[in-house]
């Protein structure tokens, strides 16, 4: 807002949110493993699972202040509270279901190993829509149902052939959609060029623009910086008073972790959902 007065206020939290998430995909394709450390590439892979959910919800309550232009911090955040409960419990829910699923399926026995891969890639569609018909948030279920799903082994229930089959067909599947929505960005960028607002290019065509996006990248970067930072000072707080040895981050890998938040699929996704007129 304050480097394109011309965006209002709602409008710039609601670009804030839809570009917190980054994306796993993108970043455990460009990262080389054997450079990175072990835990910052566990950070960067995780936190995109949850702020794909609280951005997204953000997101939403941003664009309702944005057309209804009406915002009431306390009906926000009870909505907020219930949207995260709620969501949670249907990603819990979700997975109950499915273990169950699982169990009958091998009482039953000489199931095929494709039923109990079809139990898998539908959990999270369940989970998603439980929580939407509660009007919670669908994603931060799926989420909860993903992220449980490691942890409370579920992958008991799943045969050998089964569970090779559900991770190569999870793989090719998270393959076809990043590339799909980073095709449907490439078409549209022809049409994003020549239509600039002209809010955006009022001293030059081009210099303008390009300057903005540069100045909101960096801006994103800092931020990650100085939380990597304020997360790195809370962890050698938290060792100290847990009497155990904490490992801090070097300037370099605060660096790359403040580089490596690639933006992805689902910030494209939240962009292409904003609304093109108000009421």
């Amino acid at each position: 807002h304050w480097l394109v007065p011309s965006i209002p206020l709602v409008v710039a939290f609601a670009l804030a949110a839809v570009l917190s998430p980054t994306d796993a995909v993108a970043v455990s394709s460009i990262v080389d493993r054997n450079v990175v450390p072990a835990r910052l590439m566990h950070i960067l892979e995780g936190e995109s699972l949850l702020n794909d959910a609280s951005g997204l919800v953000m997101f939403r309550f941003a664009v309702a202040a944005a057309l209804t232009g009406s915002f009431s911090l306390a009906a926000a955040s009870l909505t907020f509270l219930y949207a995260v409960g709620a969501g949670i419990l249907a990603g819990v829910a979700a997975l109950i279901v499915a273990a169950k699923t699982l169990q009958l399926l091998n009482r039953i026995g000489g199931v095929p190993s494709e039923a109990q891969v079809l139990v898998m890639i539908l959990m999270p569609f369940i989970a998603y829509l439980i929580a939407e018909h509660a009007e919670a948030s669908g994603i931060l279920a799926a989420v909860t149902a993903g992220l449980l799903t490691g942890g409370s082994g579920l992958f008991r229930y799943l045969g050998v052939s089964a569970r090779m089959q559900a991770m190569s067909l999870w793989t090719t599947l998270s393959f076809i959609f990043n590339g799909a929505l980073f095709i449907l960005l490439g078409l549209q960028l022809p049409d994003i060029v020549r239509n600039v607002p002209p809010e955006l290019s009022s001293r030059h065509w081009l210099i303008e623009p390009v300057a903005t996006v540069l100045i909101l990248t960096l801006c994103l970067i800092g931020l990650r910086f100085l939380w990597i930072w304020v997360g790195d000072i809370a962890q050698r707080v938290a060792a100290r008073f847990g009497k155990h040895k904490a490992e801090p981050f070097g300037l370099r890998v605060r660096l790359a972790g403040s580089v490596a938040g690639v933006r992805g699929a689902i910030t494209l996704a939240g962009i292409l959902s904003l609304p093109l007129a108000m009421a």
